[in-house]
């Protein structure tokens, strides 16, 4: 219960909009909009974290596993705790709202 409480805070402090459709409910996925980059972060039960991105204008859509890479066996790092994935999604989507160029949206996000 703890967990639940923890992982409902970081997404209220964080501005993120929880998106999880109900098959990836019933698989333990949960997925959540950043409205800063138009991207999705996925948190899976198995430890992935993926984030997955949308090019509007060629329609093509990208996705990118942010699980850290072991170097002796080059396998990624699976994180079993639920709150461990929270941090990584917050820390990536922050790291990526730095990079993102919303020029490259400005066509279709308005002006404010």
């Amino acid at each position: 219960m703890k967990h639940n409480a923890t992982i409902n805070f970081m997404i209220k402090a964080n501005n993120m909009i929880e998106v999880t459709s109900a098959i990836q409910k019933q698989n333990g996925t949960v997925a959540f909009f950043c409205s800063n980059t138009f991207s999705i972060y996925t948190s899976h039960m198995n430890g992935y974290v993926r984030r997955k991105t949308f090019d509007y204008k060629t329609g093509k859509t990208a996705q990118y596993q942010l699980n850290r890479v072991d170097a002796a066996t080059g396998k990624r790092i699976m994180i079993d705790d639920p709150i461990d994935r929270m941090v990584m999604i917050i820390n990536a989507m922050k790291n990526y709202n730095r990079t993102f160029d919303k020029r490259l949206w400005a066509d279709l996000v308005p002006s404010k």
